[in-house]
């Protein structure tokens, strides 16, 4: 009996320790991005489906419900509406430019109020888990997608190189998700947390993920929150939002210098 007992708290210990890394923070699982698993997630899609998904790949997802609806109330007339009027002065200086990265890798433009969500276009914001950066990466990712990240040099904060290490792993993330929603939650909780929950409840459909608390109480609010920024950001009288004071939009220009 009490060798079974140790069996079977030694069993019990594995499984809480997988559960519990499961949802995980992206830090610790944005390396298990696994081509493989596409194979095994299309297996709960018919043939329509996957074709819709491929017509789809340009397409930012535009959903009205009652969890986008939540954030357009708080953003355009709840206690973020500061914020957001600072982020939408701010976003011009921005959306153009980042979104030409976007359009020419051929994805969604519109995926970059992700970067509103995340930093609110602010270069130097910075999050208790040490992410940086307009687009929030954590040292081992920004690395991972090309960025230096060093005590002289830190790329997080070039809005260009970080961009384009942002559309590689959303690139990344697509490729393993086929979807967008899903795609964007797997940015904030990472993979592992996503992929756990899509094959628990044997599911690709996000709100139907977010319907029964299958991730994260902040991933489920990461995806309706950028929904309604970019809803705002393209119609903001409509939300009103009048007189703004927008940033100039960027005019740079490259130089390359030589070393001593």
């Amino acid at each position: 009996m009490k060798a079974f007992n140790q069996s079977f708290n030694l069993l019990t210990l594995f499984v809480l320790l997988f559960l519990g890394s499961a949802c995980a923070p992206l830090q610790v699982l944005d390396s298990q991005i696994d081509s493989s698993f596409i194979l095994e997630v299309n297996e709960f899609d018919s043939l329509s489906d996957l074709e819709e998904e491929k017509a789809s790949y340009k397409n930012f997802p535009v959903d009205n419900n009652q969890y986008v609806q939540k954030w357009l109330n708080y953003f355009s007339s709840g206690s973020g509406r500061e914020s957001m009027k600072r982020y939408l002065e701010r976003s011009r200086r921005y959306v153009d430019f980042m979104g030409s990265i976007f359009d020419r890798e051929n994805l969604p433009k519109d995926l970059v109020y992700m970067s509103m969500v995340e930093s609110g276009f602010y270069p130097y914001a910075k999050s208790k888990a040490n992410a940086v950066g307009y687009w929030q990466f954590i040292k081992p990712t920004g690395q991972k997608y090309g960025l230096t990240i060093n005590y002289h040099v830190d790329e997080r904060q070039d809005f260009d190189l970080s961009t384009r290490a942002a559309v590689r792993y959303l690139k990344d993330l697509y490729d393993l998700f086929q979807d967008w929603r899903l795609s964007m939650a797997a940015y904030n909780c990472g993979p592992g947390c996503v992929r756990e929950a899509v094959h628990r409840h044997n599911s690709r459909n996000f709100w139907y993920l977010l319907e029964r608390k299958a991730i994260p109480p902040e991933t489920r609010n990461y995806v309706p929150k950028i929904i309604a920024m970019r809803e705002i950001a393209l119609r903001p009288s409509s939300y009103g939002f009048y007189h703004l004071n927008y940033k100039e939009k960027l005019d740079y220009g490259l130089a390359r210098l030589q070393g001593p």
